[in-house]
């Protein structure tokens, strides 16, 4: 079974105005749990963690900090990160970077970044859709990935395309 670390972004906010996205707040409790309901998910509760809320725009190396060190010290195979995406690629790129610098693979691991671009408590279905799929990939693949809008892909070579609201892949580096 997954742990699902959740760090505040859109999937969490709650809007004050419906028509004003930048006037918000979060729950104090995540989505998650009420996604997961829905579709009578069998979890343990203790495999959902809350580290931050806070919208990824907003984000500092502190924030970066905090979930490469969740993701590195959890005990379970599968984890899926619920993040903003505005920073989502930024975050797993650093994290895999982390098992890289420690000379350490994630063989064996699978760490999936997915977010929303609209909030659950707006879209329920568009915010589900994103973490079933990320619970999806962390079971069928290792390394560290980004699912979204049914996609995956590798953080190295993905983008966020601002125009439209959907992330796109990026030609492979020579890195």
């Amino acid at each position: 079974m997954a742990e699902i670390i959740t760090t505040g972004g859109t999937f969490d906010k709650l809007l004050r105005d419906p028509l004003n996205q930048d006037e918000y707040e979060f729950p104090g409790v995540t989505h998650v749990f009420e996604a997961l309901k829905r579709r009578r998910y069998d979890v343990r509760p203790h495999l959902i963690r809350s580290l931050m809320w806070i919208d990824s725009l907003y984000m500092e190396d502190e924030h970066f900090q905090q979930i490469i060190a969740a993701c590195r010290s959890s005990r379970e195979k599968q984890i899926v990160v619920i993040h903003g995406t505005d920073k989502m690629i930024q975050s797993a790129r650093l994290v895999e970077e982390s098992f890289i610098a420690a000379g350490e693979s994630t063989d064996g691991q699978s760490i999936v970044f997915t977010g929303a671009m609209e909030p659950f408590s707006v879209n329920p279905a568009h915010a589900s859709y994103n973490l079933f799929h990320a619970l999806e990939v962390a079971e069928e693949r290792t390394g560290v990935h980004i699912a979204m809008d049914g996609e995956v892909f590798d953080p190295r070579n993905v983008q966020k395309n601002y125009d439209t609201l959907m992330f796109e892949r990026t030609p492979a580096s020579d890195e």
